[in-house]
């Protein structure tokens, strides 16, 4: 619906981030009496689990025609550099920023606190990025957030202390939404508009491809720090969507 688009793309997002704030902290306390192999045995059970569910799912998939000329469409422009600015962004922040913040934290458990309660910080802040997002502007909102991340990627490669984890750790959070929310809302009204499944496709392609990129970077240069890097150059992207 377009009046409540945002906040529509807000519960998606927020609903998908509160089962994880208790993942770091328990995932932490497995390591300090356990091992990672029972941690990974946990893992793999909640996977099999979590996907039971879809066994009796009763969705309707409609029947959609696609071709590979919608790919390189002139209107897809802008969402290509977007959705490849938040491929680089969301590895590096769940692949690169965790390795590096473990060499400040010094422990399993610290690391645990730490996503528990970045996570619920950034979720409660989520919903009012949302109700924002529907009053109007969501590309403003993305261009301003996307000055931030900007700013607080290129800050993350200097943090030394707990408190910096933590302070910077957070306010990214709440840019990262600010782009993410807004970004999601908009990318489903166009696919309304277009042909739903050539457009989703183009999305998930553009961001795995910005996930490879980085990846491919820092497996080069070897430094995690230069992924901090690439993602704030990348996120001028954000900037100028």
């Amino acid at each position: 619906k377009k009046k409540s688009v945002g906040r529509e793309s807000a519960m998606i997002t927020v609903v998908g981030i509160l089962p994880t704030i208790f993942g770091p902290f328990l995932g932490g306390l497995i390591l300090i009496y356990f091992n990672f192999t029972v941690l990974f045995i946990l893992s793999l059970l909640l996977a099999v689990v979590s996907f039971i569910p879809l066994m009796f799912s009763k969705e309707i998939y409609a029947k959609t025609d696609f071709d590979w000329k919608y790919l390189i469409k002139k209107t897809h422009i802008k969402y290509f550099f977007a959705f490849f600015a938040q491929g680089v962004r969301g590895t590096t922040r769940l692949v690169f920023w965790p390795l590096f913040i473990f060499t400040i934290l010094g422990g399993y458990l610290s690391m645990g606190v730490y996503g528990s309660v970045a996570t619920f910080v950034t979720s409660i802040m989520g919903m009012y990025i949302g109700g924002w997002a529907d009053k109007g502007g969501k590309s403003f909102i993305i261009r301003v957030s996307g000055f931030f991340e900007v700013i607080f990627w290129m800050l993350r490669a200097f943090v030394s202390t707990v408190a910096q984890v933590f302070g910077i750790g957070i306010l990214g959070g709440f840019s990262y939404l600010g782009v993410s929310i807004p970004l999601l809302a908009k990318s489903y009204y166009r696919a309304k508009k277009e042909k739903v499944a050539g457009f989703i496709f183009f999305r998930e392609m553009t961001i795995r491809m910005g996930g490879m990129t980085v990846l491919l970077i820092i497996l080069y240069i070897g430094d995690v720090q230069t992924a901090f890097y690439v993602t704030a150059i990348t996120s001028l992207f954000f900037i100028f969507f």
